[in-house]
């Protein structure tokens, strides 16, 4: 997974996933990480919108980071086993999927979404909500 995509928290700039894939429409919301091998430390799936997950042919543990339309985490699970069903939060309306034993995301943590290539054109509108203000 190759992205010019990263997100970044907002009170200090720390990168939380710099290789972020965005799962925006249905039949990639759909697919998710299922079936794949991996994911790879630093990279992230973020699916917009999305309210619960499983991990059904998910074949990893995955930490889930629940995120409202402010950009604000409303709630994380930690190293997600497969075969799981995890409901989100009240609010939420993304969730962050990443490998395990990355750096822990508080609920209260505002991100940002940041180009990662260093280009300046605007974010897909799925995720409007997390470019800068």
């Amino acid at each position: 997974m190759t992205s010019a995509w990263c997100l970044l928290r907002r009170d200090t700039g720390a990168v939380v996933v710099e290789d972020l894939e965005i799962a925006a429409g249905f039949w990639s919301r759909f697919v998710g990480l299922q079936f794949r091998a991996s994911l790879k430390p630093g990279a992230g799936l973020l699916l917009v919108p999305c309210s619960s997950i499983h991990t059904f042919f998910v074949r990893f543990p995955l930490d889930v980071v629940m995120i409202d339309e402010r950009g604000t985490v409303v709630g994380a699970r930690r190293a997600v086993k497969p075969w799981r069903v995890v409901l989100a939060a009240r609010r939420t309306h993304a969730i962050l999927e990443m490998p395990p034993g990355g750096q822990e995301i508080a609920a209260g943590t505002t991100l940002r979404l940041a180009r990662g290539d260093g280009t300046a054109s605007a974010p897909p509108a799925a995720v409007a909500f997390l470019a800068e203000v």
